[in-house]
């Protein structure tokens, strides 16, 4: 079975072999009660062995070893390509985390979706539009063939949310409306 089709298994097991160092920020206020680990896994025909660092509040692959099951299909470069590595970092962020907040100083459970969203958004809306609205309008007048990629490059953001934040500029009207399929604004 192609690890890409498989999701990642209910009955998905990691076992952390050494989480180490100081407690890890990963957003405002939120934390890890480890900077790095490195953890075991079956993932479909194959185990998996991955090493990660929290840099930047950001889960950084250090290592990733793939070796097959006994009896199981060999490693290939497809397999390799085929293995959602993201996913499988933030898997290991929810099995191995348990991410809090300090709140009088007791360790209060923070969901993982709300790490998410407040990794994703460091800064408050309100000054990530403007900004954003800013770097855009300088990729159109540089003549980038692809701005919104540009400006994800460029304030080191997805590119989906890059998107989801100018279609919000948008609707607040602090962007321009675009014609369809072409990158701007049209006025008029």
């Amino acid at each position: 079975m192609s690890p890409r089709r498989a999701a990642i298994p209910n009955n998905w097991h990691v076992n952390a072999s050494n989480p180490t160092g100081e407690p890890a920020e990963v957003a405002e206020g939120v934390y890890l009660p480890f900077s790095e680990v490195t953890a075991d896994a079956r993932f479909g025909d194959y185990n998996l062995r991955v090493g990660m660092r929290i840099i930047d509040r950001k889960p950084v692959c250090e290592l990733f070893q793939v070796s097959a099951i006994p009896g199981g299909p060999k490693v290939s470069p497809t397999t390799l390509r085929e293995i959602p590595l993201a996913a499988v970092l933030e898997r290991m962020l929810t099995d191995l985390g348990f991410p809090y907040r300090l709140v009088d100083g007791e360790q209060i459970s923070v969901p993982t979706p709300t790490v998410v969203e407040e990794r994703a958004s460091r800064q408050p809306r309100s000054t990530v539009l403007p900004q954003v609205v800013e770097a855009y309008r300088d990729a159109i007048a540089r003549g980038s063939n692809s701005p919104t990629a540009d400006v994800a490059r460029q304030l080191n953001y997805a590119r989906g949310y890059v998107s989801r934040l100018l279609s919000d500029a948008r609707k607040a009207g602090m962007l321009g409306a675009a014609r369809p399929g072409v990158s701007g604004e049209h006025h008029g």
